[in-house]
């Protein structure tokens, strides 16, 4: 358009002056006398985006279009000078175009940057490779930190990414940036850090490490980050990932660690008890993990604890009876709590719903381990989970003991303990299934590592979708622990007990949810075997057979 592609992009989504959306996908130049896309039209300015423009008098071509010329050239010895701190635009013609650039540096850290779909490498003066990336893990830039230990000249290379995803051409932009360094990456250059004050940091570049020396006496003490801008992913200067802390004695040894990554890349700031066990200097190392270039504050303070909820032994256990919900918390290094309960015969299922260490013992002090073949026992975060769970079977009737202990290092943590017998829901073959109605979703559950449900129904001759839906499908958000571990598979079987049909993730979320389709010839009782995917998939989850109209 005639002011440039503003914040739009070469293929986002244009709004008409009709107020419709469309995909725009025209080439940048004008073409010839076909009469495509000869001309830009301004669309009434909007508040939130201004001008906008769309193509007018858009036709099929019957000739080929003019030929763009090469903003760039694609080789060293034509590259465009350019500067350190100073945006510089370009734009790739095609999947094979290729742009280059020269740059004087002095030595120290820089920050390469290309935004919009585009690979970026970084050459010395002979030509050699020094450092290539495609995108920042987190974005859709490429984004190279780099150390220059040689003044002179380096140059640039940049390539298309997103030939598989979008069409040509590419605009985008290169960025040269200085990295300053905030903190020392020593002990020998830390950072002077006051008790109960919060100090601003950044991760500036990749194996950046910020250190920060404090004086303490004996106690213990809490130490907590915080990111600013975590949650808007799409602030690239405020937060790009998580961080880790470590502590450190006067002699270098680490005292207490951190990095609260929980799966999936779900971005945390983490906080951390630890003891210093004397009077001196101790050292707080902040750094970011491959990928992450976070903007945080640190802060140390004194650790308060209120006084302990639960008992720290067999002797002073917290009595507790089945089914029970009781919640808890280990609030410092070394805090364990105990609970005693009085079990009848059956199986039984014991949860924490945090990242704790469940171990249930029996009555003499007995531990029970996962080794015995009675007992399915997860007893730190497993799977898709980041909780305990022990299922026990065959348990006779007795005194049974419950500790919850720190899950690696130690992490102030609230727990919910729940205690309950096994009661499974639907039946495990064709002969105790549940009856199931077309068109009319059942809600089931697997109940324990290696149960399945059954569900028959008699259906007629025809086509037919066999279905699973997870309610919560998206295990990274903190609700779906309720209702979701894992994903489903699906069996059909006819009524000899032939095998019709199996589904593992077809399902509408792309990965735990199951369907089937599948053609019914003979009118006769069919059955639906749904389980988890593996022995850690423990999904609650809707089930339903649908009739399939041609």
């Amino acid at each position: 358009p005639p002011n440039g592609w503003g914040d739009f992009g070469h293929d986002e989504e244009k709004r008409s002056c009709k107020g419709k959306c469309r995909r725009a996908k025209c080439s940048f130049v004008t073409l010839d006398s076909s009469g495509r896309c000869t001309s830009w039209e301004q669309c009434t300015p909007s508040a939130d985006k201004g001008s906008i423009y769309v193509w007018k008098n858009c036709k099929s071509a019957t000739t080929a279009t003019t030929t763009p010329v090469d903003d760039h050239s694609n080789t060293f010895a034509g590259a465009t000078d350019i500067s350190v701190g100073v945006v510089t635009h370009g734009v790739l013609h095609s999947n094979s175009d290729v742009d280059t650039f020269k740059v004087d540096l002095t030595t120290g850290w820089y920050r390469f940057e290309a935004e919009g779909h585009a690979a970026m490498g970084v050459y010395d003066s002979s030509g050699e490779e020094l450092l290539v990336d495609d995108y920042y893990y987190y974005t859709d830039e490429s984004w190279l930190p780099l150390e220059i230990e040689e003044a002179g000249v380096y140059y640039i290379r940049v390539v298309a990414w997103g030939a598989s995803v979008l069409d040509p051409p590419y605009p985008y932009t290169v960025l040269i940036k200085e990295i300053p360094d905030d903190h020392g990456d020593t002990m020998g250059v830390a950072t002077k850090l006051e008790l109960g004050i919060e100090m601003p940091g950044a991760i500036n570049r990749r194996w950046d490490s910020d250190y920060f020396r404090i004086r303490l006496c004996k106690g213990v003490y809490k130490l907590s980050t915080d990111l600013p801008a975590h949650e808007l992913m799409a602030l690239k200067e405020q937060s790009h990932g998580n961080v880790t802390v470590n502590v450190y004695d006067s002699d270098g040894k680490t005292i207490g660690a951190n990095n609260d990554v929980q799966p999936f890349a779900v971005i945390i700031a983490p906080t951390l008890l630890f003891e210093a066990p004397k009077c001196g200097i101790y050292y707080v190392e902040v750094w970011g993990t491959w990928y992450s270039r976070p903007v945080y504050t640190v802060k140390v303070e004194a650790f308060v604890p209120q006084p302990d909820d639960h008992g720290d032994s067999m002797s002073n256990a917290t009595d507790i009876e089945a089914p029970v919900a009781i919640p808890g918390a280990l609030q410092f290094p070394g805090d364990v709590d105990w609970f005693r309960v009085n079990l009848q015969a059956g199986d039984y299922k014991f949860r924490s719903h945090a990242a704790v260490v469940v171990s249930v013992y029996d009555q003499d002090g007995t531990q029970l381990f996962e080794e015995d073949e009675e007992y399915y026992y997860y007893y730190t975060p497993y799977g898709f989970s980041e909780e305990s769970q022990v299922f026990l079977y065959h348990l006779t009737a007795g005194i049974y003991f419950i500790e919850i202990s720190e899950y690696l290092e130690f992490t102030a943590a609230s727990y919910n303990l729940n205690v309950e017998e096994i009661v499974d829901d639907h039946g495990d073959s064709a002969e105790t299934s549940t009856a199931i109605r077309v068109d009319v979703p059942m809600r089931g559950e697997i109940d324990f590592p290696g149960d399945v449900d059954y569900f028959c129904s008699s259906l007629s001759s025809g086509t037919y979708m066999f279905e699973t839906d997870i309610p919560v499908h998206n295990f990274l958000l903190s609700a779906a622990k309720e209702t979701t571990h894992g994903g489903t598979t699906i069996t059909v079987f006819d009524s000899d007990g032939e095998q019709l049909g199996f589904d593992d993730d077809a399902g509408s979320d792309g990965g735990l949810e199951s369907r089937l389709q599948l053609e019914i010839e003979a009118d006769g009782e069919y059955c639906i075997e749904v389980a988890g995917f593996n022995v850690f998939s423990l999904p609650a989850y809707d089930v339903v057979v649908k009739s399939v109209v041609a």
